[in-house]
């Protein structure tokens, strides 16, 4: 069945590799940010006090990974016992995709989350899971494709990265989403009524361009008014503890990461993409993918825009790519 490369999957490990690093890179800032904010924080109370926090900080990286670890063993548990069926198909699709790849069959955990969602994950500790609802949806090959991808990810090993990375950079993300809250309740209950009265007033003023400017600005201004005073308050927040200047570039380059952590998922989920098509399930991972894109009980997959700040690359994009991959010269 396989129609891969020699070394196409180490390849794929070392190409996986660069991305992780990337990753971390990437997401300095909000790192750099997050133990600033709390260490800061800390030391207006005594620099004991900065030094423990900071100490606790660095330590429960590797507490909360093992922990999850647990969390996933018990769920994987959970689905061997209540979920035996559905287990043991996809156990045994998992043995057909590491025969398939030359890999042993613990390279991964396989089990089965019990969710109305069809998806797939990898998660931290080589941890992976198909969705209940996935194994009732795809073919035996099909369900081979989904977990080939998988293996795609875990090849490249960026699972555990992704989990440390998100946990220390959460102190900073943390405290601009709780700013940014009411800007977003706010604005949940007010675009409804915005929205009506927009469209009252182009059709009051017949469609004509002051009625179109009119009505962008009955709905861009409170946008800004409201996003404004929440960023506002972000500067604010770190301007007491870096100073004004230091404070703005640091949330500028911060804001980056919003462009360029995206960027490197989707070059993941490229990567592993063509994982798939080096074993040979190009055709059935066709099916798969307008099977998550489109399937009612994903409508965060179906409604996706193809914009820079999607962390998974647009439908039309990972064919277009997959035809490019399979095509190449060799």
């Amino acid at each position: 069945m396989s129609n891969s490369e020699p070394n196409s999957l180490s390849v794929t490990y070392r190409q996986g590799y660069h991305w992780a690093v990337a990753e971390l890179l990437a997401s300095l800032p909000s790192l750099v940010l997050s133990g600033w904010l709390l260490v800061g924080t800390a030391a207006l109370l005594a620099n004991w006090v900065a030094v423990l926090v900071l100490g606790l900080w660095l330590g429960s990286g590797p507490l909360v990974l093992w922990w999850r670890r647990l969390v996933l063993a018990a769920m994987a548990q959970w689905s061997a016992q209540h979920l035996p069926d559905e287990h043991d198909r996809v156990r045994r699709a998992w043995v057909n995709v590491t025969a398939t790849a030359g890999l042993p069959v613990d390279t991964a955990r396989v089990w089965v989350m019990n969710s109305g969602a069809v998806n797939g994950a990898l998660h931290s500790g080589g941890q992976l899971s198909v969705t209940r609802q996935a194994v009732d949806t795809f073919t035996q090959h099909q369900l081979e494709a989904l977990l080939a991808h998988e293996l795609g990810h875990r090849l490249q090993g960026t699972a555990t990265w992704r989990y440390v990375i998100w946990w220390y950079r959460r102190p900073f993300e943390w405290l601009v989403r709780a700013l940014f809250a009411p800007a977003d309740l706010l604005m949940g209950r007010a675009l409804p009524r915005l929205t009506v009265t927009s469209d009252r007033v182009i059709a009051s003023l017949r469609w004509s361009y002051l009625g179109l400017v009119t009505a962008t600005t009955l709905l861009a201004a409170p946008a800004v008014l409201a996003y404004g005073c929440a960023a506002c308050l972000v500067f604010v927040a770190f301007a007491l503890l870096l100073g004004p200047w230091t404070a703005a570039i640091a949330l500028s380059v911060a804001a980056l990461q919003l462009l360029i952590r995206p960027r490197l998922w989707q070059r993941g989920e490229y990567l592993a993409d063509r994982v798939v098509a080096d074993l040979g399930y190009l055709a059935e991972f066709r099916v798969v993918l307008h099977t998550l894109h489109h399937h009612p009980n994903n409508p965060t997959r179906s409604t996706e825009a193809p914009t820079l700040l999607s962390t998974h690359p647009h439908l039309d994009a990972r064919l277009a790519e997959l035809d490019r991959y399979t095509t190449r010269p060799h």
